[in-house]
């Protein structure tokens, strides 16, 4: 079988995410939090998400080249970081430099919690890494961060940590914090 859950298998694994994130806020969990208004709805290449789906399911998952798998869409990156460790197999380092990305983003909060569409992260043995990303060729990929064994999830950018916290404190404000704004 080549279906795998969407949490964190160990904390020694690398990440790579598949798919390119934009300056996408509109309608986003975020936006809807902060009150951001006017940001760019997220625009869906149903086509192209398919032919990267489809790569990735013949060249990785069913060579055995796939820990895990998590989904970005509700709540962006930071959001499916965290979940993903909240298996407490481990914590998660992302650097946010390494993105995929065609436009870019002007602050911080982009790449954090934008909503774009098609996109996931993956773990990946890092024994695996090379052989991954060899199979991901020709789509927006990179190794973007690490599993840890600090039990934390920390985003950084050039150089400077931006978000440092707690899973075992995320899991319990996801779950009991979130609610209503859902």
């Amino acid at each position: 079988s080549h279906v795998h859950g969407s949490s964190l298998r160990r904390s020694d694994s690398v990440l790579f995410l598949v798919g390119n994130t934009e300056d996408e806020m509109g309608a986003s969990v975020y936006a809807r939090i902060k009150g951001v208004k006017d940001c760019k709805v997220p625009q869906t290449d149903c086509a192209a998400n398919f032919a990267i789906y489809k790569q990735y399911y013949e060249k990785a998952l069913t060579q055995g080249l796939v820990l895990s798998a998590h989904d970005l869409s509700e709540g962006g990156l930071a959001v499916a970081a965290a979940e993903m460790a909240f298996s407490c197999k481990g914590g998660i380092s992302i650097d946010l430099d390494k993105l995929p990305t065609v436009g870019g983003w002007q602050n911080n909060a982009v790449p954090c919690f934008s909503e774009s569409t098609g996109r996931f992260l993956v773990e990946v043995d890092e024994d695996m890494a090379e052989e991954f990303a060899t199979a991901m060729e020709g789509t927006p990929c990179a190794c973007i961060g690490t599993a840890t064994a600090d039990g934390k999830l920390t985003i950084t950018t050039l150089g400077t940590t931006i978000l440092e916290a707690e899973v075992a404190e995320l899991k319990h404000i996801w779950k009991h914090g979130l609610t209503p704004f859902y």
